[in-house]
């Protein structure tokens, strides 16, 4: 549809099946369509949820796939309206869990949030998106107010939850605060009239929550408009930051390019439906290919990793991780050593930032401790390690930077 700030002028002609390209689940099957027949005649912009629990600092693409369904929604003329946990991530999201989360203080929350907005610029247009702390209204609730929202839902559908039964009947423990966790949730659709919701499968429970409470506070409860989760880089288990098998939005465009690589080619048609911007037609001639017994994976997942470092980096470095990643694997050449002129010997998260392969001495300790940093060829995995010299030392960084240190003044 076409859109001002005023509210919605017509309709652009996108179908319901183009806006929820690579969704898993649509409750009601119907929800998106009623809506969106809603919005045409109110002559108005569909209000379109989607929420984080900022308890890291670090998107992934697991985190872009619900996104880019939101992005769908906006290109269509409709608000995203982006609720940011900082009350709910107090409590930890128990969706999928075998324990309860650990506390993550409010101070790391905040900070975590801050980075927010610059990551999701990556995807969204962020001029035109609506930003919400569900601290606005969970952080002064008094017990009344809770008693209230609590009345309204039910115990036994949350024990029915399959992560929960599990627990259960393990023996582990399942705290309070983790039941009431879905309401809490739910209420931020509540407080910000939502006309639908996007996430990730794994929140059903807290989306049917929402429609609960909206239902029974006289609201028109929100269609779910809910995706798969993506399955990390090892094929083996959804993306996670915990387990290392991630790819960031913040990762740099070579790494981000090479960790796309490294998929195993049985992972290139999901990622192609879930992790790229490809538009569903594309999306689908690539699919074609790849069940085409001449076609060659390779190719296909060249054009994926491209597509996906192009849309969060833009194709200057899109072109430049391309070309790097062709001359360190492709064409059989010698390593590409960046020269760095360093002034003293420091430690080594230290040197790594100081260098550029890593963002920050949290980010260096990480690749420290996962095994990803060697000098001279030798894996370092201690924190603590210091460089007495920086004569003729080679540091190399996962599989994809090297890196030559030269003594300022040498």
């Amino acid at each position: 549809m076409v859109v001002d700030k005023r509210g919605v002028v017509d309709f652009d002609g996108r179908d319901v099946c183009e806006m929820t390209f690579a969704s898993q689940q649509l409750i009601p099957e119907d929800g998106v369509l009623k809506s969106l027949d809603i919005a045409k005649r109110e002559k108005r912009r569909l209000r379109i949820k989607m929420g984080f629990d900022p308890t890291s600092a670090d998107l992934h693409l697991g985190h872009a796939v619900p996104m880019m369904q939101l992005k769908r929604f906006q290109e269509a003329g409709h608000l995203p309206v982006v609720i940011i946990g900082d009350f709910t991530g107090r409590i930890g999201d128990p969706s999928g869990r075998n324990k309860s989360r650990p506390v993550v203080s409010p101070e790391a929350l905040i900070r975590n949030a801050s980075t927010y907005v610059d990551q999701l610029g990556k995807i969204l247009d962020v001029s035109d998106i609506e930003i919400h702390y569900n601290s606005e209204w969970l952080g002064g609730m008094n017990l009344s107010r809770l008693i209230d929202i609590l009345s309204r839902g039910s115990l036994s559908q949350i024990i029915s939850r399959d992560d929960f039964r599990k627990r259960i009947s393990s023996g582990s423990t399942i705290g309070l605060h983790e039941i009431i966790y879905p309401y809490l949730q739910g209420l931020d659709s509540v407080e910000v009239d939502a006309d639908i919701e996007v996430g990730g499968i794994d929140q059903l429970y807290a989306c049917q929550a929402a429609r609960t409470l909206q239902k029974s506070y006289g609201r028109r409860p929100e269609a779910l408009v809910l995706t798969p989760l993506l399955t990390g880089t090892d094929g083996s288990h959804k993306m996670s930051k915990s387990l290392g098998n991630y790819i960031g939005l913040n990762d740099l465009p070579s790494d981000m390019f090479g960790k796309v690589m490294s998929i195993p080619d049985s992972l290139i048609e999901e990622y192609i439906r879930l992790a790229s911007s490809f538009d569903p037609q594309r999306a689908s001639e690539y699919i074609r290919m790849l069940s085409e017994v001449s076609s060659n994976p390779m190719e296909v997942k060249l054009d994926l990793a491209y597509n996906i470092v192009e849309t969060y980096h833009g194709s200057a470095l899109a072109d430049q991780a391309l070309e790097f990643f062709n001359n360190q694997f492709r064409k059989g050449g010698k390593k590409s050593y960046i020269t760095v002129e360093v002034d003293k010997p420091s430690s080594l998260p230290d040197l790594l930032v100081k260098i550029g392969a890593a963002k920050s001495r949290s980010d260096a300790r990480r690749l420290i401790v996962q095994g990803a940093v060697k000098i001279n060829s030798s894996k370092v995995s201690d924190i603590g390690y210091t460089i007495d010299s920086y004569d003729n030392v080679e540091v190399s960084v996962g599989k994809l930077r090297f890196y030559r240190l030269v003594e300022t003044g040498r």
